[in-house]
């Protein structure tokens, strides 16, 4: 044999081999087998090397071809097709099957039978002849001779299709059962899926996809972009899945989400092994989705938690978003990059966009999705470097995904939107503070003011409070009755018309303390809640040491105008506030009378003459009597705390510029001895 068989049917063909080569050398009776054919199609390359391909339950023609190899016609010669325990020859079930016929002098010939293996399992099928000895009519017997008999046939499970699931794709209907969502106008998939569960080849398959009405649910249309697909040489086992291309009817424009189905058809097939119909069953090859209307949301009057926006606050504006529900998709990805909420501000009545305003793209507080119902988008506004100051008007932008839609890039709208006057105003400006009053940079406990006063302006929202803080020396603070150690804030309250304001400051008269030096802070905050960054500041001294002054040219005395030189000199020192002006009055005695240098005259009251500064602490008067006599000379000074002293010559000065006189009486002229 030219291929190995199964043991049983190797052990019989080894028999009857040896059986007829003893026939061969002692008897001339022989027909020879030359070769056994089928009609089938197929010849696998591998399958256990079979020759042929058949099916299980496949009825098939198996030819056995012989020749009599002897000068005398044969009778009655008997050939036998074996086959396995399920091969049904000829319709007879069993190991074998017999056909008779007779040969003349070497005659060739065929005998054919009809196969079909009938077990429940794939086997491989050896088949193979043999001529059964039978006595002919001179009484002799006849043996057979093979040249080729052996036939091995590979029987499979025939092709099966299972259609096993239409179903829509669950990246292009993410919202899938039981409803499968889709929306007018998408594009999305419907993956069928099906199954050669047999090991027979399928030569091809032809599907095809049409609408289904169910029902009452027949309204709408979507296109169908492939409707036929064929699929070729799908070996046994194999599973196919293929995604047909829809567009929703984008029409549907219904009260109520419209549902369409849609099912797949058996169009032909092709077997490999028996070249015929394959056989189908249809599980699951009817598919249904549901058409909405694309999202559609609602922006209503924004809720706003602050009337204005200042330099360092935040105005949240909450936006109440409504979603209508079905028959509208589901909307989703807010504040992604292709799908923004935003804000625009916009100045008071007009359309010129107010730049600057922090937080208007970037909403902290949003939802995930919208359907059928009502949310936030809630922004937080912050000063960014805005210019623009008063009333705001705003528009607020919301660009939506629609879930039903995966490859969506775009929004199937255009934006919602919505316009509202008058929600907030913007005042960053810090309002401005100018302490005018005191004014000096030098006080005493008498002089000093009771009262800080203040003017306070501001550009829009107006003043809402004054702060002011007094600090001394000593790092105190006032509190409005006594120096406290911690820093203490005093108001200021408003007074008469306009932006004036004034607070109550220290009393330096009953202050302990003989000098003081003064930090006077103050500042504003507005009605928007701008705090004032730069306070204004004024210092000021308020000092009680008197200053010191002394005459000490001329002394008191006698002073001829040959000694005098013409001035009075005076020394005045204040280490504090510094001398302010040094002052002379002169007395005379005689007279009682006062010199005033301003006019050059004398007059009945106490008049001090202003000196003029000479050197280091050295102040003079230029002056020098104009009459003999008595005088007393004053000299007064006022530091520039307004601190005053005064200082008296020790002695009176009597200024005589009268010669003496003279009278020489004895002797009288003439002539002595």
């Amino acid at each position: 044999m030219k291929r190995g068989k199964l043991f049983i049917v190797l052990l019989i063909c080894l028999v009857g081999v040896s059986v007829l080569n003893a026939e061969q050398t002692l008897l001339p009776y022989y027909v020879e087998i030359e070769s056994l054919s089928t009609d089938l199609r197929t010849r696998p390359g591998t399958d256990g090397g079979a020759d042929y391909d058949a099916d299980i339950g496949q009825l098939y023609t198996t030819t056995v071809f012989l020749e009599n190899v002897n000068g005398f016609a044969l009778d009655s010669v008997y050939v036998k097709l074996y086959g396995s325990g399920d091969t049904e020859i000829n319709g007879v079930a069993g190991m074998d099957s017999v056909m008779i016929l007779s040969l003349s002098p070497y005659e060739a010939s065929e005998v054919n039978f009809d196969v079909r293996y009938t077990g429940l399992n794939p086997i491989i099928d050896s088949l193979y002849a043999h001529i059964s000895p039978r006595e002919f009519a001179p009484g002799d017997t006849v043996y057979g001779q093979v040249v080729d008999n052996d036939l091995l046939i590979n029987v499979e499970d025939p092709a099966y299709i299972n259609a096993y699931s239409l179903a829509p794709d669950s990246v292009t209907v993410p919202n899938g059962p039981p409803d499968n969502y889709v929306t007018e106008g998408q594009e999305f998939n419907l993956l069928f899926e099906w199954t050669n569960t047999g090991e027979d080849m399928i030569d091809s398959v032809k599907f095809s996809l049409h609408r289904r009405a169910s029902g009452s649910h027949a309204s709408a249309y979507s296109t169908l972009n492939d409707t036929l697909v064929t699929f070729y040489n799908i070996p046994g086992g194999d599973t196919i899945s293929y995604y047909f291309n829809i567009v929703a009817d984008d029409t549907v424009d219904s009260t109520s989400p419209i549902y369409e189905y849609f099912a797949v058809n058996l169009e032909g097939s092709w077997a490999q092994n028996t070249g015929g119909v394959v056989d189908y069953t249809p599980d699951d090859t009817l598919a249904r989705v549901k058409i909405q209307q694309p999202p559609d949301l609602t922006l209503k009057a924004p809720d706003v938690d602050k009337t204005w926006l200042n330099k360092v606050n935040t105005v949240n504006v909450c936006i109440p978003v409504e979603h209508p529900g079905a028959p509208y998709a589901k909307a989703d990805l807010f504040v992604e990059p292709d799908y923004p909420a935003k804000l625009t501000l916009f100045q008071d009545g007009t359309a010129d966009v107010i730049t600057g305003g922090g937080g208007v793209s970037s909403p902290f507080d949003y939802p995930a999705f919208l359907d059928g119902a009502e949310d936030t988008f809630c922004f937080a506004l912050y000063n960014d470097g805005v210019v623009y100051q008063g009333m705001v008007d705003l528009s607020d932008t919301i660009y939506c995904h629609d879930a039903n839609w995966p490859g969506q890039l775009y929004p199937v709208t255009v934006p919602f939107s919505n316009s509202h006057q008058d929600m907030f105003k913007i005042d960053t400006r810090d309002p401005n503070t100018y302490i005018y009053s005191p004014t000096q940079p030098y006080y005493n406990a008498g002089t000093f003011p009771d009262t800080v006063k203040l003017h306070v302006t501001d550009n829009l929202s107006g003043v809402a409070s004054v702060y002011y803080q007094v600090i001394d020396s000593l790092g105190r603070y006032w509190d409005g009755t006594n120096w406290v150690a911690s820093p203490e804030t005093l108001y200021a309250t408003p007074y008469g018309t306009g932006d004036n304001w004034w607070g109550e400051l220290p009393n330096f008269s009953t202050h302990p303390d003989s000098s003081e030096d003064l930090t006077i802070y103050a500042w504003a905050k507005d009605t928007a809640g701008n705090v004032e960054a730069t306070m204004d500041v004024y210092n000021t001294v308020v000092e009680n040491d008197l200053p010191l002054v002394e005459i000490f040219r001329p002394d008191g005395g006698y002073w001829s105008e040959l000694n005098w030189d013409d001035s009075i000199k005076v020394e005045a020192v204040d280490v504090r506030s510094g001398v302010k002006v040094v002052r002379v009055c002169i007395h005379n005695l005689y007279t009682d009378k006062y010199w005033d240098g301003t006019y050059g005259v004398w007059v009945s009251y106490r008049k001090f003459n202003t000196a003029y500064h000479l050197y280091g602490n050295v102040w003079g008067y230029n002056y020098t009597p104009d009459d003999d006599g008595t005088y007393l000379y004053y000299a007064a000074v006022r530091d520039s705390a307004n601190n005053y002293a005064e200082d008296t010559l020790d002695a009176v000065l009597k200024y005589d510029t009268t010669a003496p006189w003279v009278d020489l009486t004895a002797p009288v002229y003439g002539v002595y001895n």
